[in-house]
């Protein structure tokens, strides 16, 4: 188990780091390519790797298990075929046993090159590939994956993801077209109201993310894995110095060391400088949705009790040696330990505020805002209570409900699982989980939540004469009101409290509609608007936004935007994470987003970004069919009223100055 969870995290660390050399950090490895013509039909293609001084990359010939190897990845075409191995020189090659890793290695020092022949059966066909690696000193910098590419008819070639990029760019534009021309809408006609709630949703929505992680962190602090471990530890640093206020001094530098651990974690999503759309494809993605619902159902059954979560034992050992050299160094060292020992309680709520965060616009920002709440909420309990010890006395004794805790949080973890499951099949639109199956599953767990606080079911860490507790009975008691006000969306009831959650409530078994269907094609919008000379209000939306399905079902319902809606604008929704392809004539590239446009919610992504600026959703728009901005556009918002006066002010610009 843990050699695959170590697996697992040197997976997840190339992910994140992928855009590691943008960041303007001087890199000890920099790389070239080279192509050299054989025959008429053969080619060598050659990576070029100029490495520092003192600085090392593990070779192919690494094997599995330790550090990350030096490995390529060829895109599969049948226009060439690969001849032989990838071929690799350096200018010093060391092979031993390195006890880091408890297994032999191969390093390359010095610059390298790495030669792949291929037999081209089609020269009008780019050559792809990526190289991925790992380079050390004292200390291993995270790995890296390189893209490459080569036009096989000129052998101009490139590597970097902007240089593949502009060169497959240039391809595409030759073969088929430029890209499109996205309408300049220009400045408001009548700006009634500033872009207000626009700009200042984004900064009560970073806090909103802080005040969620500081919940997370004191659920984490409830758990088997932290709770017991404060007043040991607030009296070890109280008691460890005759002067008591060093000893307080010290467990105040913990808990900031805390808070500094799982702040740090975060930022390096706000370093890596990922293309506009990234977090945005990654969280939409119905492969990505499907890997994080496993992990959450992977989560749950560690946390009701049927296997342990555990990072590798080894590294509690060393970061424990290193905390009892005393000093800042080690108290910082002592935080580490135990970030590690609970990470089998602390793990699925991290996932949980990763994966939350991923899909907004400013996602980075706001894992930076979540995780810095989660270590505030961990790290806070041992300063306060080494500054207030008579606290310590009134805390309640570790106990069986610890574990309740935990199952507790394991049905919500798959509750959220669901979510996921959710975003896969509304994208690819699989009919999998309707708005009805997924309130069913819902009540359904909040059914068995309840029937385990009642005692009715057990799981592996529970006592089997644990005596039910009144607030075990008022949690329960509770979960069973939540399961009938999740019923009562079966007889047609808006259900605002979990809205955004379930399916849009039109992705329905049944034939009755609440939501407002708008067009899906901005082409059939402008004509339909101009035949019955309305404004447009553009809908940018997706099939996976929480705050799409939350304006949907608590603002266009309201009656008066309802009618607003049905009567004097035509309403075109162009969903973002639409995963229909389009045809191969229609595909183009993007200077904007920087790549290769080929799904309809790339197209609207491209037109949202290029013509508005943003690629978060909601966002609506008025405009005239001739192509002019009523007024600013808006983004989510709680308030029925804002949304009124936002379409009240772009009708009746429209109204007063376009209608003929």
């Amino acid at each position: 188990m843990k050699s695959n969870l170590h697996s697992l995290i040197l997976l997840f660390v190339i992910l994140c780091n992928t855009a590691f050399a943008q960041v303007g950090i001087q890199q000890p490895v920099t790389w070239e390519i080279s192509t050299e013509k054989i025959t008429d039909s053969t080619v060598n293609v050659t990576l070029h790797a100029n490495v520092d001084d003192g600085w090392y990359i593990y070779s192919q010939r690494t094997k599995d298990g330790g550090p990350i190897p030096l490995s390529f990845t060829y895109e599969e075409n049948e226009a060439y075929t690969l001849v032989g191995k990838t071929e690799e020189t350096a200018e010093e090659v060391k092979a031993g046993y390195e006890e880091a890793f408890e297994m032999d290695v191969v390093k390359l020092y010095g610059n390298s090159s790495f030669t792949q022949t291929v037999k081209v059966t089609n020269p009008d066909e780019v050559f792809k590939g990526s190289l991925t690696f790992q380079t050390c000193k004292e200390v291993c910098l995270p790995p890296q994956n390189i893209p490459f590419a080569v036009q096989l008819n000129d052998l101009s070639s490139a590597i970097g993801e902007k240089e593949v990029t502009a060169l497959s760019g240039s391809e595409i534009k030759q073969a088929k077209g430029e890209a499109i021309a996205w309408p300049d809408y220009g400045k408001p006609a009548n700006d009634c109201k500033n872009d207000a709630t626009a700009a200042t949703s984004d900064k009560s929505s970073n806090w909103g993310i802080f005040v969620l992680g500081l919940l997370g962190g004191l659920i984490a602090l409830l758990t088997p894995c932290v709770f017991p471990m404060i007043p040991l530890t607030v009296t070890f640093f109280t008691k460890r110095h005759e002067n008591r206020a060093r000893g307080v001094f010290d467990a105040v530098i913990y808990g900031l060391s805390i808070f500094l651990i799982y702040f740090l974690l975060a930022l390096p999503f706000l370093i890596f400088k990922l293309p506009k759309d990234t977090l945005y494809r990654v969280a939409t993605s119905p492969i990505l949705n499907l890997a994080f619902f496993a992990i959450f159902i992977f989560f749950a059954l560690s946390l009701f009790g049927y296997f342990e979560l555990t990072l590798p034992s080894k590294w509690a050992n060393k970061t424990d040696k290193v905390s009892n050299k005393g000093g800042f160094i080690g108290i910082f060292f002592m935080a580490i330990t135990l970030a590690i020992v609970s990470f089998s309680c602390t793990g699925p709520i991290i996932g949980s505020l990763m994966a939350g965060t991923i899909a907004t616009e400013g996602g980075q920002l706001k894992l930076v805002y979540g995780m810095s709440g989660f270590g505030v909420a961990l790290g806070l309990p041992f300063a306060l209570f080494a500054m207030f010890p008579g606290i310590l006395k009134k805390m309640p004794k570790s106990g069986s409900w610890m574990n309740t805790v935990k199952v507790v949080l394991a049905f919500v973890e798959v509750a959220f699982a669901l979510k996921f499951l959710s975003n896969a099949d509304l994208v690819n639109q699989w009919g999998l989980l309707k708005y009805e199956v997924f309130l069913a599953l819902w009540a359904i767990i909040a059914i068995a939540l309840a029937a385990y606080l009642f005692g009715f079911i057990r799981f592996p860490h529970d006592s089997k004469n644990q005596k039910i507790s009144w607030g075990r009975k008022l949690v329960g008691a509770f979960a069973l009101v939540f399961a009938g006000y999740i019923g009562s969306g079966f007889a047609g009831n808006n259900l605002k409290v979990i809205n955004g959650f379930p399916p849009p409530t039109h992705y329905s078994i049944l034939t009755n509609e609440v939501h407002q269907e708008g067009i899906s094609d901005l082409d059939e919008g402008i004509a339909l608007a101009k035949a019955q000379q309305k404004p447009i209000l553009l809908d940018f939306t997706g099939w996976t936004c929480v705050n799409c399905r939350k304006v949907e079902q608590n603002i266009w319902t309201d009656p008066k935007v309802a009618e607003v809606l049905k009567n004097e604008v035509v309403l075109v929704s162009l969903y973002a994470d639409e995963n229909e392809k389009l045809s191969e004539e229609d595909e183009y590239y993007s200077d904007n987003l920087q790549k290769t446009v080929n799904t309809i919610g790339e197209k609207w992504t491209d037109f949202e970004a290029t013509t508005f600026g943003k690629i978060s959703q909601p966002l609506y728009a008025i405009i005239s069919p001739e192509g002019q901005l009523m007024n600013s556009p808006i983004a989510f918002t709680n308030s029925v009223q804002d949304y009124l006066d936002f379409l009240d002010c772009g009708i009746n610009t429209y109204n007063k100055e376009f209608r003929q």
